[in-house]
C-alpha cells in the first residue's frame, strides 16, 4: 500500500480540458486490474460535480459511491469484482434487491459502510489521487472531508464530456473487470488487462508457501509488498496456470514442488496452460499471439524475425470489438514482453526472444521448442476429448491449441517427439494402409504422467 495511503489530499492547480481528461484516463486505464473501485470512485467524482457539490464529508461520499456501485451491477447480468467477493453488501447486491439495505440492523449497516470507508480512505481515494495528480480533487484527513476542484464543475456543466466519459469507465469496467458471458465446457473465458506481466518466480513463492493462501488480500499485498492490482493480476497468472484454483493448491501446484525446480517440466507445462484454447482455461491473449499471430506469420513467410508492428497490426483480427485498439496494443506488447523475458518470464525456452536490432521498432525472433517426452505426453492427454479413439499425426503438428503450433514445431519435429513418447509405452502410433494417427493408452491418466516426472526430475 506504499504510496497510496491518503494523508492530506493538497488540491493542485491544473487546466482542466479535454486533452487533460483524456491523459488521465489513459492514466487510469493502465493503472487497472481488477479495481473496480478506483472507476467508481471517478464516476462518484463527476456525478457530485454535476450537482455543483466541492465539498462533502467522507460519509457523504461513501453513501455516493455505494449508490453508483449498486445501480451500475444492479443493470448488469454479470459476476461481481473480488474486491467485494465476501462482504455483505455483494450478497444484496447479487439478491437484486436493494430493499435489503433497508433490513439490516443499524449495526450491520454501519459496519458495511465503514468497510468501505475505510478502504476508499486507506487505499483508493490515494491511489486516485495521485493517478490524477491531485487536480481534481483533495482530501482533509483532520476533518474527513472531500472537496473537488471548483474548475471542474465548471467544466463539467458543458453536459458532453460527463457522458462521453462515464460511458468510457463503464465499458472499460466491463471488459476488465467482469467475467464475460461466454461460457464453453463450463469455463469462462476472461479477457486480461496486461499492465503486470506474468513472473514465473511466484509459483514457486506460492507453492512453497501455502498459507500465503489463507491471508487477507490487504495483508497477503503488504507482506509481499505489492499493491493489490498486482497481487489479482499474480492470481490470475497462477490460476491460468493450474497452480491454484478456489485458493488452493492445484494437484500439479503439489507436483511442482516435487519436480524439484526441474525447468525442463515445469516451464512449459506453464507456458502450455498460457497459450491453450482461451476456452478451456487459456490466456486470451497469450494464446493467440503463439497459435495464430506468430505461427501464421511463420508459415506463411518462413521467417524468424517479426517487426512488433506486424505483430500488432496480424493481431487485430483477434480484437474483440469491444477493446480499443490502443488498449489492444498495449496488451500484446505486454505479453510479448513477458515471453521475451528471460529474468521472471518465458523467455529461458527461447520460443520468443528479443532480436540484436539497431532498428528503431522492436524485433523478435521466434524459434521451435522441443518439449520433453512426458511433457509432449502430458498436454495430448490433456487436451484429448472424452471417448476420442485417436488423433491424427497432420492434427497434432498442425492444428491450433495442439502440440506442434503451441511450441511452433514442425511436423518432423512432431514425429519424433511422438516417436519418443511411443517409447515410454504412453502412446501408440499407426502407420500404413491410409493411418498416420496416435492413440493414448486408456490405463494412464495425465495425473499418472506428473507423477513419471517427479521420479525423473
Amino acid at each position: 500500500m506504499a504510496g497510496f495511503n491518503l494523508g492530506e489530499g493538497i488540491l493542485k492547480e491544473a487546466s482542466i480540458n479535454e486533452e487533460f481528461f483524456d491523459e488521465l484516463l489513459e492514466c487510469i486505464f493502465s493503472s487497472k486490474k481488477r479495481n473496480s473501485y478506483k472507476f467508481f470512485l471517478f464516476i462518484t467524482i463527476i456525478k457530485i460535480s454535476l450537482n455543483g457539490l466541492n465539498r462533502l464529508t467522507l460519509k457523504e461520499v461513501t453513501n455516493k459511491f455505494i449508490e453508483i456501485y449498486w445501480e451500475y451491477f444492479t443493470e448488469k447480468n454479470t459476476s461481481y469484482p473480488d474486491e467485494l467477493r465476501d462482504s455483505k453488501l455483494l450478497q444484496i447486491i447479487e439478491s437484486k434487491d436493494y430493499k435489503k439495505m433497508d433490513n439490516l440492523s443499524n449495526d450491520e449497516l454501519k459496519i458495511i459502510k465503514k468497510d468501505i470507508e475505510i478502504f476508499l480512505k486507506k487505499y483508493m481515494f490515494g491511489a486516485l489521487y495521485v493517478d490524477t495528480k491531485g487536480s481534481l480533487f483533495g482530501f482533509s484527513k483532520l476533518k474527513n472531508e472531500f472537496y473537488i476542484n471548483k474548475e471542474l464543475i465548471s467544466y463539467l456543466e458543458s453536459d458532453v464530456l460527463p457522458n462521453k466519459y462515464i460511458n468510457l469507465i463503464k465499458q472499460e469496467v466491463e471488459l476488465f473487470l467482469t467475467r464475460s458471458a461466454k461460457n464453453t465446457g463450463g469455463k469462462k473465458m476472461i479477457y486480461y488487462q496486461q499492465k503486470f506481466g506474468f513472473e514465473i518466480n511466484y509459483i514457486d513463492l506460492f507453492v512453497e508457501s501455502k498459507d500465503l493462501l489463507k491471508k487477507t488480500k490487504l495483508d497477503l499485498s503488504m507482506e509481499l509488498g505489492i499493491g493489490i492490482p498486482k497481487l489479482d493480476a499474480i492470481f490470475q497468472y497462477l490460476e491460468i496456470s493450474d497452480v491454484i484454483q478456489n485458493k488452493e493448491i492445484t494437484l500439479f501446484g503439489k507436483k511442482i514442488k516435487d519436480m524439484k525446480s526441474n525447468d525442463d517440466f515445469i516451464e512449459p507445462i506453464v507456458y502450455y496452460n498460457m497459450v491453450k484454447n482461451p476456452e478451456i482455461g487459456g490466456h486470451y491473449i497469450y494464446s493467440n499471439l503463439i497459435n495464430g499471430v506468430i505461427y501464421d506469420y511463420l508459415i506463411l513467410n518462413n521467417e524468424l524475425e517479426l517487426e512488433i508492428n506486424i505483430i500488432l497490426k496480424n493481431s487485430e483480427k483477434y480484437k474483440p470489438d469491444s477493446i480499443i485498439s490502443k488498449d489492444w496494443e498495449r496488451m500484446n506488447k505486454q505479453a510479448l514482453s513477458s515471453l521475451a523475458d528471460t529474468q521472471s518470464g518465458f523467455g529461458k525456452m527461447g520460443i520468443i526472444e528479443k532480436a540484436d536490432s539497431n532498428s528503431k521498432d522492436d524485433i523478435y525472433e521466434a524459434h521451435s521448442y522441443w518439449v520433453e517426452p512426458l511433457v509432449g505426453a502430458y498436454i495430448l492427454y490433456d487436451i484429448w476429448e472424452d471417448g476420442r479413439a485417436s488423433m491424427g499425426i497432420d492434427n497434432i503438428a498442425h492444428d491450433k491449441y495442439n502440440l506442434g503450433r503451441m511450441f511452433l514445431m514442425d511436423k518432423d519435429a512432431v514425429e519424433e517427439i511422438l516417436e519418443e513418447i511411443k517409447a515410454l509405452g504412453l502412446i501408440t502410433i499407426e502407420k500404413g494402409a491410409g493411418l498416420n494417427q496416435v492413440r493414448i493408452i486408456d490405463k494412464y491418466t495425465k495425473e499418472d504422467i506428473l507423477d513419471m516426472m517427479v521420479k525423473e526430475a
